[in-house]
């Protein structure tokens, strides 16, 4: 009896082990897994990460090719830029579109090389890496043509965004001849068709320029807008848009002025002070601000002294000296007629354009008359310097 009890207990025994071996091997197995599913995780998160690291925006491999690429880039670009050197310091578009050409597909025509050339982005032939590049990047500016004269085209001469004026005579062109001439009348016993004339010729030299605006629709049409690159030459006669214009003592906008009210009479140096040739208005302006600041002529603003309100007006030299001081002038004879006839301003035309009927100039007649521009008989006139006219400034750039 004791000895059955006794293997009834050890069999208990036995199995209780048995169970707790069970046990623990689940538990361990259980402990195992989790482990196994814990390390998988890290791994992943590890893989994920070492992905990122080399494909992401940021990864190596991403960075290692923009570097590529950039150096690709930078080496075309050194590339043609040494090029343009070897051309000289004076290249024409023509030349830049050839160079392009070698390292570029699809380079457009020179016309939309100076009008569009430093927003076009261009890509690379096959073997120089299929690379995107602006042109501005390589060259800056693209200038314009100098075989091509940019007459009626617009100014800003500081580029700035500012139109400044229209461009009435190229002098990198010149004219056909070396001359030209203003003279829409038909009355030829009132004026002389010879004060119409006026005459310039190409120069060397001259300053580069690019297109800076394009389509510019302003009172003389729509034309493209230019601005100066580096140093030369002055190239361009330009005019301003607007009549010259201050504010006077009673507040009020003033736009009409004496040519220098005491000197009536007194201009016995005339032909020696001033001159009406093309080219002249500059020289003539700071004469005569000059000789005006010295009342050699006689006293400053003697028309203000006038007892009629409306005949009360300044002198001209003494008003523009701001202007004059940018390298504005007053123009000579000649060059209102360049920029009557190379604009072919008519007597039909000429207030669509924004002009008044006649204007000053900076060229004396007489020792007591000026010539002027009237544009309703279409002929250059002259008027006594004590009367008043309006006045348009011109500058060259």
């Amino acid at each position: 009896m004791k000895l059955e009890h006794k293997k009834e207990m050890e069999l208990k025994s036995k199995v209780k082990t048995t169970k707790i071996k069970k046990q623990k091997n689940r538990l361990q197995k259980g402990i195992t897994l989790i482990a196994l599913v814990i390390t998988i995780i890290v791994l992943l998160i590890l893989a994920g990460v070492s992905i990122a690291t080399l494909t992401g925006d940021n990864g190596i491999l991403t960075k290692a090719q923009t570097a590529k690429e950039e150096t690709q880039k930078a080496s075309v670009i050194e590339m043609i830029q040494t090029d343009i050197l070897e051309m000289g310091g004076d290249i024409s578009c023509e030349e830049i579109k050839n160079i392009l050409s070698r390292y570029f597909d699809n380079v457009p025509d020179e016309d939309e090389l100076i009008r569009n050339g430093s927003k076009l982005i261009l890509k690379t032939k096959k073997d120089y890496g299929e690379q995107e590049i602006k042109i501005e990047d390589i060259i800056g500016k693209i200038p314009i043509e100098k075989t091509k004269s940019y007459v009626g085209y617009y100014a800003d001469i500081d580029a700035d965004g500012e139109i400044d004026g229209i461009i009435y005579a190229d002098l990198g062109i010149g004219l056909e001849n070396g001359k030209g001439e203003w003279f829409e009348t038909e009355n030829v016993d009132v004026w002389k068709e010879e004060h119409g004339e006026y005459s310039y010729n190409a120069i060397t030299g001259i300053r580069n320029y690019y297109v800076s605006r394009n389509d510019y629709e302003g009172k003389f049409g729509k034309k493209d807008v230019l601005s100066p690159i580096g140093t030369g030459n002055n190239r361009f006669y330009v005019m301003a848009l607007d009549d010259f214009k201050k504010i006077g003592d009673r507040q009020e906008e003033e736009k009409l002025f004496d040519w220098y009210y005491a000197g009536y009479w007194n201009f016995m140096d005339w032909d020696k002070v001033t001159a009406v040739d093309f080219g002249t208005g500059k020289k003539n302006t700071d004469i005569m601000v000059e000789k005006w600041n010295k009342s050699s002529y006689g006293e400053q603003d003697k028309g203000l002294k006038q007892e009629d309100e409306k005949y009360k007006h300044q002198d001209l030299w003494g008003v523009i000296q701001d202007k004059v001081k940018e390298g504005w002038f007053v123009p000579s004879r000649g060059e209102w007629s360049a920029f009557a006839g190379n604009l072919e301003i008519t007597t039909e035309n000429y207030q669509e354009k924004g002009l008044e009927s006649y204007y000053l100039t900076s060229s004396l007649t007489n020792n007591y008359r000026s010539f002027l521009i009237y544009f309703p008989d279409g002929a250059m006139g002259t008027a006594s310097v004590k009367d008043s006219n309006f006045v348009r400034m011109s500058i060259m750039f």
